[in-house]
């Protein structure tokens, strides 16, 4: 009768540490949900700050993404299930027990052995009772552990999938950005400017340097002074030549003298 009684009582232990097992198993989906969660947003941040070039490659993207968020969202429905509302049967606390004990005792104080019978066969019930109530409820939740184990498996390789168009498309678009290149052009002794310039700029460095210097400043003409004397036979009929120079040279010379 001993050794049924352990057992019994082995089942119901059994059963209350499985629950704390169960328990305990939590953190694990708990973790990659939150990996999870941090690689999508990764992937909507990325999108939104710098809109890429997906292509054909986009409605997959978006398919194997939104496929991924939905098994996030089960298993996250799951494990909370899972987590919470749960019912678990005890047996009688030790008070309770030592007051029955004391009562079967009482009324069978004339057979202490039908009394002990009576006391362990109710307890053995009780006992039984509640490991398998508490099986019942622990073979559902394991069966929801599982199903939330499953649904992350297939979250995380689709999600996985789905950075294969999106870091392909990246990696287009950067083979595509146009080359910076940096010229530096000295201003004076104590400053320097950094121009940049694109490609199509650098290929026309050659040209503008060709017509600048076909576009340089003519070489100006040596200053001459021009005197233009008027006199007799100019179309204008003015005076005569020697009264002109007279003129300009004063009164007092006489040009018949200069002769």
């Amino acid at each position: 009768m001993d050794q049924k009684f352990e057992f019994y009582k082995e089942v119901y232990f059994f059963e209350h540490q499985r629950k704390t097992s169960i328990q305990n198993a939590h953190s694990i989906p708990i973790g990659i949900i939150t990996v999870l969660i941090g690689a999508i947003s990764f992937f909507v941040n990325d999108l939104i700050n710098k809109p890429i070039d997906f292509g054909w490659l986009l409605g997959l993207f978006y398919l194997l993404l939104f496929a991924a968020i939905w098994f996030i969202g089960k298993a996250f429905f799951l494990l909370f299930k899972t987590y919470t509302g749960n019912k678990y049967q005890y047996i009688p606390n030790l008070d309770s027990l030592h007051t029955y004990e004391q009562q079967i005792d009482a009324h069978y104080k004339k057979n202490i052995t039908d009394a002990n019978i009576k006391y362990f066969n109710n307890l053995k019930s009780a006992l039984t009772e509640a490991a398998t109530f508490n099986a019942d409820e622990n073979r559902a939740r394991s069966s929801r552990l599982f199903d939330v184990n499953k649904a992350l498996f297939r979250a995380t390789i689709i999600l996985g999938i789905s950075a294969i168009p999106f870091f392909s498309a990246k990696l287009r678009q950067v083979d595509s950005a146009p080359v910076h290149q940096v010229k530096i052009i000295n201003l004076d002794s104590n400053q320097n400017k950094i121009i940049m310039a694109t490609e199509e700029e650098n290929n026309n460095d050659s040209t503008e340097s060709d017509s600048s210097d076909s576009t340089s400043t003519p070489e100006p003409n040596f200053p001459t002074n021009i005197v233009t004397i008027e006199g007799n036979g100019t179309p204008d009929g003015s005076t005569s030549l020697n009264e002109d120079i007279s003129d300009s040279l004063g009164s007092d010379v006489n040009l018949d003298d200069l002769d």
